[in-house]
């Protein structure tokens, strides 16, 4: 259990300097669950956007993802890290690729599938790193959504 009386003196003396600067808070809870709602509606159209195929054509991409799709491909047909299938490969991030075999392994025969639940599960993860960020401001903030706001 927290310590109500020293958390809501530091959230006086929050409310003091915001107050000195002229700024107003958006503490009201309507404010964040619309912002919350802002967020994960994004989050949707990014992934109706990956299932749609939008992100299909050349240039939507970067580079990169490629090759990782690749060897993520290769590792999943017992290749080992190769882009090619001849040459070893390294300088990539073991944990993405782990994550990028699996989905190959999964779905070996359609090569668009992988690269779609890939990018899902990229908006996932930047959906998650914004709800810890989030949580971890509101509680810094004093139980508010601490944005400072001019009058």
């Amino acid at each position: 259990m927290r310590d109500e009386s020293q958390h809501g003196e530091s959230a006086t003396g929050l409310m003091s300097v915001v107050r000195s600067r002229g700024w107003t808070l958006l503490g009201d809870r309507r404010i964040t669950l619309a912002m919350v709602a802002f967020v994960t509606a994004i989050a949707g159209v990014r992934i109706l956007a990956v299932w749609m195929g939008w992100l299909d054509s050349e240039g939507t991409l970067a580079d990169d993802a490629f090759y990782y799709f690749q060897i993520g491909r290769h590792m999943a047909m017992g290749q080992g890290p190769t882009f090619d299938g001849l040459a070893p490969t390294n300088g990539f991030h073991p944990l993405y690729l782990v994550l990028l075999t699996a989905l190959y392994k999964l779905v070996p025969a359609d090569p668009w599938i992988p690269i779609h639940l890939a990018q899902t599960a990229g908006v996932l993860f930047d959906l998650l790193s914004t709800i810890v960020i989030g949580l971890l401001v509101y509680r810094q903030g004093g139980g508010g959504l601490q944005l400072p706001c001019s009058r």
